[in-house]
């Protein structure tokens, strides 16, 4: 961890002029705690805070958890600090909301960003595409897709992280449908799939034995010139795999449900 020595500058450097810190210049060192992943200094200053009589307030909170934030393993930490703007009879906003949506979402602590995400709604606070993706982020490595499907439909504005972490999702649960249909709609939105995207859809593709599409996709990559890499090809060849021990052992091709 970063010593908290840099955070606590700014309030030295104040004393020295003798003037008495402000609100104002310890939630300016909370946010620098930020910059340099210092959780330990920001919530050392959160205590302070309380200690030197001045009370900390929502943003005081946010800039906490924004850098509690930065380390993964410390989303349950955020969760406690959004629980304890109860406390002082502070009120938890969208930036507040967001912040610790965030950290669960680093964490992939699908449920806890669920909740957040849910209480956003039942609060009436504006959901962005930074609190819809945080969400998604956090259900995408379990492999909750249709819970991301429903999350993304709801999402004010989509960008391509969003479609990715879906299409991943997707991918991860051999849903080849749904994540074939994600990506041939992202155009019709003004976005263009980038290769995270054609790789999860190739992948889903060859989980479930549609080697002629994983070949498609393999092929659209390189008309929309983007480069294939290890893992498009990869999945591609395995898909083709599995394709050539399905024909060994049959009489026909599968089916193209795909066209």
């Amino acid at each position: 961890m970063i010593s908290p020595a840099r955070p606590f500058a700014t309030l030295r450097h104040v004393q020295k002029d003798a003037v008495q810190p402000t609100l104002f210049h310890y939630n300016s060192a909370l946010s620098s705690c930020k910059e340099s992943s210092d959780w330990g200094a920001a919530l050392s200053l959160l205590t302070t805070l309380g200690a030197v009589g001045l009370g900390p307030s929502s943003a005081s909170f946010t800039a906490a958890i924004r850098a509690v934030a930065q380390t993964r393993r410390l989303w349950e930490v955020g969760l406690t600090l959004l629980c304890d703007l109860h406390v002082w009879m502070l009120q938890s906003n969208q930036i507040t909301n967001s912040a610790a949506l965030t950290a669960a979402g680093r964490s992939t602590a699908w449920q806890a960003a669920v909740g957040i995400f849910s209480r956003m709604q039942l609060q009436e606070l504006c959901q962005d595409v930074v609190s819809h993706t945080a969400a998604l982020a956090a259900c995408e490595p379990s492999g909750r897709w249709q819970l991301m499907l429903e999350l993304f439909a709801k999402m004010p504005v989509v960008d391509v992280v969003a479609c990715g972490a879906a299409v991943s999702a997707c991918a991860k649960a051999a849903s080849w449908q749904e994540a074939l249909l994600l990506l041939v709609s992202m155009p019709k939105q003004r976005l263009w799939p980038n290769t995270i995207c054609f790789n999860a859809t190739i992948s889903a593709c060859e989980r479930s034995g549609h080697w002629e599409l994983a070949l498609f996709l393999l092929n659209e990559m390189d008309l929309q010139a983007l480069q294939p890499d290890a893992v498009s090809v990869s999945a591609a060849i395995s898909a083709c795999g599995r394709g050539l021990e399905w024909q060994v052992g049959g009489s026909q091709l599968p089916p193209r449900t795909w066209l």
